[in-house]
């Protein structure tokens, strides 16, 4: 098949409004025109900003089975403005991920996060690693642009200690989202935290067999 408009080989970010059309062709196997077709579109006089305005932050895992690369990978996501968690490269004030419009959102990370396929900077012993990225950056002609977008994902789904017990679970609990954020501000101060929230269930946990109002307090 084929689609060529009348006007313009190509619809780009500078085309001028107005109405466009189009000759489709549609051919049979052997080449044969078998029905033709005028399409017509309209292009509206707006743009939109090269910035993201909506902030998303999503695990990209450095899984090189698909034959592609962690860098390929991100600036597809970014192609249709969603970030992933953490930018391709070095997190200094040289990566040009940082000043990007459309990033709006980097995780702080010493460990590499999906770019080395590691989740998160689960251990407290590494965050006296993050005073010399913060050094770094908070020196530089950049850092105002740029402060807003960064943040830790410091610990993963906490739960109460109750629910830890109730299920047997040796996962994070509040105790730890509070004392974590307690170090990391001694390197990094006034540092953005991201804590996801975990599931909710009714108690006894997974067991719901009658009403909320009859369970024993």
């Amino acid at each position: 098949s084929a689609f060529l408009l009348n006007r313009s080989s190509d619809l780009t970010a500078d085309t001028p409004a107005g109405w466009y059309s189009a000759r489709l062709n549609i051919m049979n196997s052997s080449g044969q025109v078998v029905k033709t077709a005028t399409v017509f579109a309209y292009v509206w006089d707006f743009a939109l900003s090269s910035s993201t305005e909506f902030q998303t932050s999503l695990y990209l895992d450095n899984n090189t089975s698909y034959q592609g690369t962690y860098k390929a990978f991100y600036d597809y996501l970014l192609e249709n403005r969603m970030c992933a968690m953490d930018i391709p490269g070095t997190l200094n004030s040289s990566n040009p991920y940082l000043t990007d419009e459309r990033v709006n959102s980097v995780r702080v990370t010493v460990s590499g996060g999906g770019t080395t396929r590691t989740y998160m900077d689960k251990a407290v012993e590494l965050y006296p690693q993050y005073l010399s990225i913060y050094n770094e950056l908070s020196t530089s002609d950049i850092w105002d642009s740029v402060k807003d977008k960064l943040y830790f994902y410091t610990v993963d789904e906490p739960m109460s200690k109750e629910q830890q017990d109730a299920i047997g679970s040796d996962g994070a609990t509040i105790d730890d989202a509070k004392n974590t954020a307690s170090v990391l501000n001694r390197y990094w101060p006034d540092a953005r935290i991201v804590i996801p929230f975990h599931e909710n269930h009714p108690y006894p946990y997974y067991t719901y067999h009658q009403n909320i109002s009859d369970i024993a307090s």
